[in-house]
């Protein structure tokens, strides 16, 4: 659910997207909630049908290899929340942490930080951030493909080691590339 969520989080921002909603007939809520629902269920059966179509394993039924390859996603999901909401963290983190000092809004200064200001740096420099930004989505994949290799050795038969793998791999490469076409084309 979260990365098809940040997925379409990212997606909803695109020009395609925008002017579809803009064109419809239909009410934009029920347009992001149902665009929503689809790609968090493609995801789901995107990762579900890559590890169902992993070779032949011996001990387990194949309904349960998506709950063993399960946690090859999570840097895949750290990758794509980094990406997508790093400069909403850092600048908003900081207006959180300035206006904590002052919750009743009295004019105390609680925690000492209501004198700060917000820094926008990090969006003043847009190439290091986009450079930032798709350095995450790539080690996140890389990392999340080596996680799933990894179990791949420890569950599957030695004769499908290598060709096993193939569909899982043919998934993250599908996530990689809609990952990075998403964050282009928000």
């Amino acid at each position: 659910m979260l990365f098809g969520s940040t997925a379409f989080d990212s997606f909803k921002d695109s020009t395609r997207w925008v002017t579809f909603v803009q064109d419809a007939n239909v009410s934009t809520f029920l347009l992001n909630n149902l665009a929503l629902l689809g790609f968090c269920v493609a995801v789901g059966l995107i990762f579900a049908g890559g590890c169902m179509l992993t070779g032949v394993v011996d001990d387990a039924r194949r309904s349960d290899l998506p709950n063993q390859f399960a946690h090859s996603v999570v840097p895949i999901i750290v990758g794509y929340v980094v990406a997508h909401y790093l400069s909403y963290l850092v600048e908003v983190g900081q207006a959180t942490l300035i206006l904590a000092s002052d919750p009743l809004s009295n004019g105390s200064n609680i925690l000492g930080t209501g004198n700060l200001t917000v820094s926008y740096w990090l969006s003043y420099h847009p190439t290091l951030l986009a450079n930032t930004k798709v350095i995450a989505v790539i080690a996140g994949h890389v990392v999340g493909v080596i996680a799933a290799h990894d179990r791949a050795m420890k569950i599957l038969p030695r004769r499908h080691q290598l060709t096993g793998q193939l569909p899982l791999l043919f998934a993250m490469v599908a996530f990689t590339v809609g990952g990075l076409y998403l964050l282009f084309a928000a």
